[in-house]
């Protein structure tokens, strides 16, 4: 009898084993579920980044980039936007300081660049100052986000005088970052990308978060579903960025292909929260004149990026060496009570579609301005003249 009892007791203790070992396998999955591509993505971001505590930051945004990995996350974010926490939300657009009275261009707004995936070093910040340019908008390039040094660019703007007023988010590989994405995975990792930029931005003063609403072309049959997914992406980020006294700019998009493309597009996109603004990409707008636009949204348009182009694609060139129509642009602008600065998003070096003597400068940029606001002529750089092949026969 005792050898049966115990043979009993020893099975029953197998079996609870069993239980207690099954039950831990289970909760185990059940976590790696839900938390696998929040610790995936912090994961690679810990293992890459450079803006922690105890490594080392010897370059702001560095002139030689590092390879881009998957998107970092801290936490994986809800589906629906987080709730609230005790910071003020920003329900309008942030306001700029007056400009600084030296080398300033006069007008009604203050001049802005961005920095167009250029170094954004002392020499940077110190031909901003010296040209009378306070506002700058940080753009690095797709593989330099996780090397951004915010500390690093704050204490230079603050040395200078210039603010930090914006800065793009990114939006390429767009395999890996779309906000707009219906992979549901690929979308939260995007937006979860996003908002650790937000976070850090915020941190040294930017208020305003400049979105692609998509990062690729979009067919008419998946276009109501990518609506949707950047409408669900924007309420989150919206609701991130007011956490931290914070806009989202959504900027428009230059083709009929992408989600953004005109005020109707953008107008329905800004729907998913009442603190979304618009930042208007002037070169952008191939799908509707300027003027109809700027009545369109004119109020929610919290920054610019300033360029001109051809009228078929978006050349991010100075204005002058395109079509757009500046003098009347200007002059809508200030009607719709604008009050942000007038940023340039222009390609500094010459391309091979806009072979310039040299590269332009701050200086090229306050000049530009200044045409403008005082309806002078454009003055734009001379192309380089190409030696014509000769053949001998």
């Amino acid at each position: 009898m005792e050898k049966n009892s115990f043979e009993k007791t020893t099975a029953s203790g197998r079996k609870k084993k069993t239980v207690i070992i099954l039950s831990v396998c289970i909760a185990a999955g059940i976590l790696v579920t839900s938390a696998g591509i929040s610790l995936l993505a912090g994961f690679l971001y810990r293992m890459i980044s450079t803006d922690k505590p105890g490594s080392a930051q010897t370059s702001v945004i560095p002139e030689t980039p590092t390879a881009f990995e998957a998107p970092p996350t801290t936490e994986a974010p809800p589906t629906e936007a987080p709730g609230t926490t005790e910071a003020p939300a920003m329900t309008e657009a942030p306001a700029t300081t007056e400009p600084p009275a030296e080398n300033s261009t006069g007008g009604p707004f203050p001049l802005g660049m961005s920095s167009c995936n250029k170094y954004m070093g002392e020499a940077f910040f110190a031909s901003l100052a010296k040209n009378g340019i306070p506002y700058v908008e940080i753009s690095p390039g797709k593989t330099q986000y996780y090397s951004i040094d915010f500390t690093g660019l704050s204490v230079l703007a603050d040395k200078y005088g210039v603010t930090l007023w914006s800065i793009h988010l990114p939006y390429s590989p767009v395999s890996q970052v779309d906000i707009s994405s219906t992979d549901e995975v690929k979308r939260q990792m995007s937006v979860s990308f996003d908002a650790e930029i937000i976070r850090k931005a915020a941190a040294v003063g930017i208020r305003v978060m400049v979105v692609h609403p998509c990062g690729e072309k979009v067919t008419e049959e998946e276009r109501p579903a990518r609506m949707e997914a950047a409408k669900k992406s924007l309420a989150y980020l919206a609701e991130t960025a007011a956490q931290y006294n914070a806009v989202i700019a959504v900027e428009n998009m230059p083709y009929s292909t992408y989600l953004g493309c005109n005020s109707e597009d953008l107008l329905q996109l800004l729907e998913a929260d009442s603190r979304l603004f618009i930042c208007y990409d002037t070169n952008h707008l191939l799908q509707e004149d300027p003027i109809h636009f700027l009545e369109a949204v004119g109020n929610k348009i919290v920054t610019l990026h300033v360029s001109d182009c051809n009228g078929k694609y978006d050349n991010h060139w100075l204005p002058g060496e395109g079509v757009i129509d500046w003098y009347a642009l200007y002059a809508a602008l200030q009607r719709t009570g604008y009050r942000g600065p007038w940023l340039y998003e222009v390609s500094y070096e010459p391309t091979e579609y806009r072979p310039r003597i040299r590269a332009l400068t701050a200086e090229d940029f306050a000049q530009n301005a200044r045409e403008i606001y005082e309806g002078l002529p454009l003055t734009v750089l001379p192309l380089e003249e190409k030696e014509e092949e000769t053949t001998t026969q």
